[in-house]
């Protein structure tokens, strides 16, 4: 079953990749730091820290992962606004 026209295609593929065609539907939804906060509010949770960007998408890159450099990233606040892109928010269940 095709998308009706203008709608989305909810990450079908019309080409191949390896030879296999992929019709599952994949939807995607990204959400804020604001909107995960007031979604964690809306089901009862108090929301007690968010930190906006702390790590990045992924560890690979030029430098090789290491325990030591990874303590070094999470006690230096400065790269996390240059390197990260996802949020961690801590909430705490009432009562």
């Amino acid at each position: 079953m095709r998308p009706a026209a203008g709608s989305p295609s909810w990450g079908r593929t019309s080409g191949t990749a390896r030879g296999v065609t992929s019709t599952a539907p994949t939807p995607t939804l990204a959400l804020t730091h604001v909107a995960a906060a007031e979604h964690l509010y809306a089901a009862g949770f108090d929301v007690t820290e968010v930190i906006t960007r702390f790590l990045p998408y992924s560890f690979r890159g030029r430098l090789p992962a290491s325990p030591r450099l990874t303590r070094a990233y999470r006690r230096c606040p400065m790269l996390w606004r240059v390197l990260g892109k996802q949020f961690p928010i801590l909430g705490a269940k009432p009562g």
